[in-house]
């Protein structure tokens, strides 16, 4: 410990902790700063609305990252440009860090422009002269209060109109569903899947707690041992063909489930009450193979491959679902044929992104590689699957 006692050691630990952060606010605001820059050159180009869509895609492919965060990135660099200057100023002093600045954006956003200047300049001057407040969230409330007093009631129905569920496929065979819903019928729900798991548990199910919870949760949204008819699904299972025939037991994969243990997939292709269609993939590459038309529509089967060969969004890195079946090669333009070799599928993101003139696809017709060049030249290169 260099000769310190424990205490200075840790109080140093802790003093350089804080050093760290204050840099990382600098970081942040440099971000900002280069990410509000490509975007107002784009929107020279593409618009404002197309410019963003461009740059949230190009910085999801250059960070490797989920859009969530590619488009939290840059709706803060343009609001805090815009509405919050002195914040960003703060920023660049390392006083305030990205995540930071998204909760005053979102507290402050039912501000007008003239409210939210007022609250701008109060905030940085606390900052700069007080620091950060410990609950930077309800101090940011009592800002916003205090300058507009139907703000809370207009956070309160911004966020209840906001309400979604999501569905997140993930990589061991399990799935995560996510809902933003009104906290009255959170609480409700939590209350029933409690009362009805404790009440499972109590009758010696061997089950964890977190387990049965679990179970309960998909057996109510499914039906299961209710008065509703159970959910049926089509699923598409993409088994090696030794699996299929129980020569092995390598793995399958099952679109919207991922990967799945061959027991699994065998049990789904037997299981009577599933509809379930085989889809028998080369063991070494996994690549399906299939015909088409030329014709500008593609047709049922031709569309029902992609998905099948594609199972999501064929850009580098999106798991969004297909949307669209695009020509890769236009048919119009570039005389592309509605083959599945200049077939793909894309999400409405990615498939408006592709129009434009800057974002070029090109798709390997043995392989069915796909290699995407964004507006800066980058290069970025999918397989199916």
């Amino acid at each position: 410990m260099n000769g310190l006692g424990s205490r200075e050691f840790e109080d140093a630990l802790v003093e350089s902790t804080c050093s760290y952060r204050t840099e990382q606010a600098r970081l942040d605001h440099r971000i900002l700063i280069d990410v509000h820059q490509l975007w107002r050159s784009q929107a020279a180009r593409f618009g404002e609305e197309l410019a963003r869509d461009s740059v949230i895609e190009e910085l999801r492919l250059a960070w490797c990252c989920y859009r969530g965060k590619a488009i939290g990135t840059v709706e803060l660099s343009v609001e805090m440009h815009e509405r919050f200057p002195e914040l960003l100023s703060c920023m660049s002093e390392g006083l305030l860090d990205s995540f930071l600045a998204s909760k005053a954006t979102e507290v402050l956003r039912p501000l007008t422009p003239e409210l939210a200047a007022i609250a701008d300049r109060r905030i940085a001057q606390r900052l700069r002269e007080q620091g950060l407040p410990h609950d930077w969230r309800a101090y940011l409330r009592r800002i916003a209060d205090s300058l507009d007093p139907t703000a809370k009631q207009k956070r309160l129905a911004q966020a209840r109109a906001a309400r979604y569920v999501s569905f997140q496929d993930e990589e061991d065979g399990t799935g995560t569903v996510f809902a933003r819903i009104p906290a009255e019928d959170s609480h409700a729900c939590e209350t029933r899947i409690r009362d009805l798991a404790r009440a499972i548990r109590q009758r010696g199910d061997t089950r964890t707690q977190e387990q049965i919870r679990a179970d309960v949760f998909t057996d109510l949204l499914l039906g299961r041992g209710d008065d509703h008819p159970p959910v049926h699904t089509v699923v598409n299972v993409h088994v090696p063909l030794g699996t299929a025939l129980q020569l092995n037991n390598s793995t399958a994969i099952v679109d919207g489930m991922g990967e799945i243990p061959a027991h699994v997939a065998r049990q789904l292709l037997a299981d009577p009450n599933n509809v379930v269609r085989k889809v028998l993939t080369d063991p070494d590459t996994g690549v399906v193979q299939g015909l088409g038309r030329k014709r500008y529509r593609p047709t049922r089967r031709q569309r029902d491959f992609v998905h099948i060969r594609d199972r999501h969004c064929r850009a580098p890195g999106c798991r969004r679902p297909i949307v669209e079946i695009d020509h890769v090669e236009q048919w119009h333009r570039d005389h592309g044929t509605t083959d599945p070799a200049n077939l793909q599928g894309l999400c409405r993101i990615n498939h408006k992104l592709k129009r434009m003139p800057d974002w070029k696809h090109q798709l390997d017709p043995t392989t069915a590689r796909l290699t995407i060049t964004t507006p800066t030249g980058r290069e970025y290169t999918s397989t199916p699957g």
